[in-house]
């Protein structure tokens, strides 16, 4: 592990007891399922409503703990959709494209 690794480490170990309730939870959901989700396919796994899903990533994202890796079609309405993954399982997909 390098120093960059082992301070991204030490962030994530002090931002994520941070979180609230609702951010835990789709960041709970998103590193269960290391190929990353669509919003609504986070919607559909926390059975809530995709406007409380959006602005969870949003924030997640500005903290740094996750980043879109691309677009695809979403499993639920085919549309083509921001594909969200936890920032360590994010890069190392990336690696493997």
């Amino acid at each position: 592990m390098n120093v960059q690794e082992t301070s991204r480490s030490a962030y994530y170990d002090d931002a994520i007891p941070t979180l609230d309730e609702r951010q835990k939870a789709v960041y709970d959901c998103l590193a269960a399922r290391p190929e990353g989700m669509t919003n609504l396919e986070i919607a559909y796994a926390l059975h809530r409503a995709i406007n409380t899903i959006t602005p969870r990533c949003q924030e997640l994202r500005k903290l740094g703990l996750v980043q879109g890796m691309g677009r695809r079609a979403c499993r639920h309405s085919g549309r083509t959709a921001i594909v969200w993954a936890v920032v360590g399982e994010a890069e190392q997909l990336s690696l493997l494209s």
